[in-house]
């Protein structure tokens, strides 16, 4: 009786799932390194960076608009804004806290076994289910880090802006020296 029940204890364990363990941060680093995640995010963040240079171009052209020629040092002094700023913004195009944030959403969804066999069999059928992950999480977090990345770039950007604008009536220009007034106005009339 005693060896039927040991048989059955037996059965029993041995019929319940293997608990997964949960894969490490190394083992995760390796799967979005082998997926070639740091290279689209560097592929992303490049063009990230073209669209923000072109935004402050923008501004500074805006801010030198009063001016037929420039007076000298003032294109100097913007320059130097523009290497400043671009440097500034190059701090806030951090890869690593995407691929971090990337890593953390992967974790519950993959155990240890699982990361294993997609580093080596990426086009075996567990390889099907980490597309569908990485297509439910990858969304999430680049939206996350756009929103986060376009509220700072907007103080940025406003800072930036001010400076231009110091800049440029440092050199004796007025912020609406190029806009005319309305006829009523320039009458001295009001609406």
């Amino acid at each position: 009786m005693k060896m039927l029940h040991m048989f059955f204890l037996t059965l029993l364990i041995a019929s319940q799932p293997a608990i997964s363990s949960t894969p490490t941060d190394l083992q995760l680093q390796r799967l979005v390194k082998s997926i070639g995640m740091y290279e689209q995010l560097a592929e992303q963040m490049r063009v990230l960076e073209q669209q923000t240079e072109s935004t402050a171009r923008q501004l500074t052209e805006n801010a030198t608009a009063p001016f037929p020629t420039l007076p000298v040092g003032m294109e100097e002094e913007f320059e130097k804004e523009m290497e400043t700023f671009m440097r500034d913004m190059h701090h806030l195009m951090d890869m690593g806290l995407v691929a971090d944030a990337y890593i953390a959403q992967l974790k519950p969804r993959l155990s240890a076994e699982d990361v294993d066999q997609l580093i080596a069999f990426y086009e075996s059928p567990i390889g099907r289910k980490f597309t569908q992950v990485n297509t439910e999480v990858s969304g999430p977090v680049l939206e996350s880090f756009m929103t986060d990345f376009n509220q700072k770039l907007g103080l940025y950007l406003q800072v930036f802006s001010s400076k231009l604008n110091r800049i440029s009536e440092k050199y004796g220009a007025t912020r609406h020296k190029h806009i005319k007034k309305p006829p009523c106005q320039a009458a001295g009339t009001s609406a």
